[in-house]
């Protein structure tokens, strides 16, 4: 058991420790420097170097004017030097004006002025009473001029120094209002409001340094590009991309990162680690509960159309039908925590060169990852039975070491700015889509469809409709294009007795879950006369074009073709639909 005199005891040996323990308060800004900022998507880790002289034995040292948005639990004091660390502690930094003996003893000179221009307001109102009482029956006129030419000095001398008390006043209220900014910046409503206290015990007096390291929130970075295609190199069927891999920077952390190496991480944390439990699913016959009605006296009968007149209610018991889909009651959801993943699946880490500048305010910040050049595939994509327009997109393959993140590019075609499209989340290797707009140099004509109706058959007539539709591709360009596909359409047939026949291009019927995709290479193979090619469900229309389904489920069917220097291309689509006669086919 503790007896009283032990604890009086322990109290003034801890009191005499107080007195031995050196404490030390600085301000982060003055003795601490940013050496080194890890940026994430939602959230920064910050490397912060502080350099201290402290003396032989216990140390306690306090370091304000760190952000408010710090992550306390993330939070690492390291040291270097002849010391040894014993506690660190985190927290609000008080507000308190007497930590700030300059802004204290500005806001006492401004009361001294307010008051000295109290006075001189007073004595110039006293002059001006003077003045009122002054009468000419009572004075010579020498006399009224001395008293005038002493009030012209008197009233000069007070306004002038009025002036003068309003100059010095507008230059406090300046002063202040810049120490009102810097303390509300380091007191608990402003950005700067978290403190470190660190317990050192030093084995000989001299200097230290403190490796602060802390993760922030409200910084953050997102990628974005500058994709820009010549299409005038195009050698080969490639043509040459530069794209600029950028990231935009945004942070409001209340503490600017001057000078300082950024390190971008695409890795994100991972939250619900837990394996989900299935719950029992269980299956029961729906059986009605009686439901008690009340219902109208059905014994007389009226002959008028208005309704009869409720009697007294008699009550009887029926079973309700079946609950609709709105009346249903199932069982509760069950809340399944949040998992959240790498969009791409991957996880890389971007040193930018050299240093960065980014101040803490709330702006996007660019910055440059990389400069690359890549190759790109051209592919000119046309659908005439929707618009004659032509556009033209880039197939680019990511062939740099580079992980691309989610974001959007500003697309540049031959120097011309075109639009600003999204760029999906590509690994090394893989390939992806940039639309490049609309050329005008393919034009499209969409020829009027001719529709031709007859009948058939001895015993069962058939009626037949059918249809021919042309298209012509004119390529105006002094260049070949090696990738120009036309997507067209024929109906669908969702009813027995109604058959749909494709006659032109001679492409076999669609296959359930048909992989096309094989036209391209039929084509690079080169010409081997018309007719079918070697592709499955692709035929050759001619030395230069193919044709395949694109969806034979939905009769969707495309031509692929090269084209040379002013070369017009003629596409033709035919197709007959057959039902019995008589047959009223809704759709044509």
């Amino acid at each position: 058991m503790t007896k009283v005199s032990d604890i009086d005891a322990a109290s003034a040996s801890t009191a005499v420790l107080d007195t031995q323990t050196n404490v030390v308060k600085l301000v982060s800004a003055d003795v601490s420097t940013i050496t080194n900022v890890s940026l994430y998507g939602s959230r920064a880790e910050i490397m912060r170097v502080a350099k201290l002289d402290l003396k032989a034995g216990q140390n306690r040292v306090t370091i304000t004017g760190l952000p408010g948005v710090m992550l306390g639990k993330t939070l690492r004091v390291e040291g270097r030097g002849s010391a040894t660390i014993h506690d660190v502690t985190i927290s609000t930094t008080p507000s308190n004006e007497e930590s700030f003996p300059e802004l204290e003893a500005l806001k006492n000179e401004k009361k001294i002025i307010e008051s000295s221009q109290y006075r001189v307001s007073k004595r110039l109102e006293a002059l001006e009473s003077f003045l009122t009482t002054l009468s000419a029956k009572d004075n010579s006129i020498a006399q009224v001029t001395e008293v005038l030419t002493g009030y012209e000095t008197e009233a000069a001398a007070l306004q002038n120094q009025s002036y003068d008390l309003d100059r010095r006043l507008t230059e406090l209220d300046r002063r202040i209002g810049e120490e009102e900014n810097r303390f509300r910046t380091q007191s608990p409503s402003g950005k700067l409001n978290k403190q470190v206290t660190v317990a050192i015990f030093a084995r000989a007096e001299g200097s230290v340094e403190l490796v602060l390291i802390y993760a922030v929130s409200r910084a953050t970075w997102r990628a974005a590009y500058d994709t820009r295609v010549t299409t005038a190199n195009t050698k080969d069927d490639s043509t040459p991309v530069d794209l600029i891999y950028k990231a935009l920077i945004n942070q409001s952390t209340g503490e600017d990162w001057t000078d300082v190496p950024i390190v971008l991480e695409t890795a994100s944390p991972t939250f619900g680690l837990s394996i989900p439990e299935l719950t029992p699913h269980t299956l029961r016959v729906y059986r009605p509960q009686p439901v008690y009605r009340s219902a109208r006296s059905t014994t007389r009968k009226s002959t008028s159309f208005a309704p009869p007149r409720a009697s007294s209610p008699v009550a009887y018991f029926s079973a309700p039908s079946p609950p609709s889909s709105s009346s249903v009651c199932y069982d509760a959801v069950i809340d399944q925590e949040a998992m959240v993943t790498s969009a791409g699946n991957v996880t890389a880490t971007f040193t930018i060169p050299g240093r960065s500048n980014i101040p803490s305010d709330g702006e996007d910040h660019q910055v440059t990852i990389a400069k690359l050049k890549l190759e790109a595939r051209l592919q000119w994509v046309a659908v005439p039975s929707m618009t004659l327009q032509t556009h033209l997109k880039a197939n680019i393959k990511n062939a740099s070491e580079y992980t691309f993140l989610p974001g959007e590019t500003s697309v540049y075609l031959d120097g011309s700015f075109i639009s600003n499209s999204p760029v999906p989340p590509v690994s090394p290797e893989e390939s992806f889509d940039c639309p490049l707009g609309v050329d005008s140099s393919i034009r499209l004509t969409y020829h009027p469809r001719t529709t031709r109706a007859s009948k058939s058959g001895f015993y069962t007539k058939t009626q037949t409709h059918a249809y021919a539709q042309r298209i012509t591709v004119f390529n105006t360009r002094t260049q070949p294009v090696e990738n120009v596909t036309v997507l067209a359409q024929v109906p669908v047939s969702q009813d027995s007795v109604i058959t749909v026949k494709i006659s032109k291009p001679a492409l076999p019927p669609p296959a359930p879950g048909s992989n096309p995709g094989s036209a391209q290479q039929v084509l690079s193979d080169g010409p081997s006369g018309s007719g079918s090619g070697s592709g499955a469900g692709t035929v050759r229309v001619s030395p230069s074009v193919v044709a395949e389904w694109e969806d034979g489920q939905e009769g969707r069917l495309k031509w692929i073709a090269k084209l040379a220097p002013q070369e017009k291309l003629l596409l033709e689509l035919e197709w007959e639909v057959s039902a019995p006669v008589g047959t009223s086919i809704v759709g044509l």
